[in-house]
């Protein structure tokens, strides 16, 4: 364990690790099995959807959140592949503390203001923008949402627990990987511009795939601007509850449009 240590004594030798595990993980997550998508832009949603309703209404709410939790690999994943291993890494490898990558207040003040300022305009550029059926391919992370939720009238416990999930287990993996084992694990060997544009283009491989072109486009904005308040704050909570409104909004504005009237 002591040559451990001492190996990672070396900042580049750390960040070095920091990038090869980032490969990995990204890979693995990236191609996680998941349940086949419940809608595509060929198929009628409407339909679809309230056929989804018919199911899901038969279910008590645990019955939901069961099918919930195995149709969710990739928030599941994240938790694991973003989250857990490298807080490891960080207490147990690195013996750091977790502080240090971003898992406290930092400059609060700054921290709120970025929150405040941003939120508001999240909200509105989502809701403005209206359900486009190309998300349908990649969101909600678990089809089963569009089941297990039937209606903005009787759904609120489930959906409260599917977006405190997708808030905890998630979004606060995704920041601390990207932003704080990625960026603040590798700004002392790059530099703080170069630790960020490394987690913005490793953050931005992570959405290749089926995510929308517009979206994979908007993860380089999203990639810098979040890199940037950890940068400002020293702290990855103002970037984790900007970035999981726009996801939880999005999700929002998928089920209002596409739930049958």
């Amino acid at each position: 364990m002591d040559y451990v240590l001492s190996f990672f004594e070396r900042k580049e030798r750390k960040s070095a690790f920091i990038l090869i595990y980032a490969a990995f993980a990204v890979t693995f997550w990236a191609y996680l099995p998941y349940s086949e998508r419940l809608f595509t832009l060929q198929e009628d949603g409407s339909a679809a959807m309230t056929q989804l309703v018919e199911n899901g209404a038969s279910l008590t709410t645990a019955e939901r959140l069961w099918n919930l939790f195995q149709t969710s690999p990739q928030i599941w994943g994240a938790f694991l592949l973003f989250g857990l291993i490298p807080m490891g890494i960080v207490r147990f490898l690195f013996r750091e503390r977790l502080a240090d990558y971003g898992l406290a207040l930092g400059r609060w003040r700054k921290t709120r203001n970025l929150i405040l300022g941003i939120v508001p305009l999240f909200i509105l550029t989502v809701w403005l923008a209206g359900p486009d059926p190309s998300y349908l391919k990649t969101y909600p992370y678990s089809p089963w949402l569009l089941g297990g939720f039937t209606s903005f009238t009787d759904g609120w416990p489930f959906l409260c627990a599917y977006f405190g999930i997708y808030l905890v287990f998630y979004y606060l993996s995704w920041e601390f990987f990207f932003r704080g084992f990625v960026q603040i694990g590798t700004e002392s060997t790059v530099g703080y511009a170069n630790a960020v544009l490394l987690g913005t283009l490793i953050s931005t491989m992570a959405h290749f795939g089926p995510h929308a072109f517009l979206e994979t486009l908007g993860a380089i904005a999203g990639g810098i601007l979040w890199g940037f308040f950890v940068y400002r704050t020293r702290s990855i909570y103002a970037g984790w509850l900007t970035h999981a409104t726009l996801g939880i909004m999005l999700d929002l504005i998928l089920l209002n449009g596409f739930m049958p009237r």
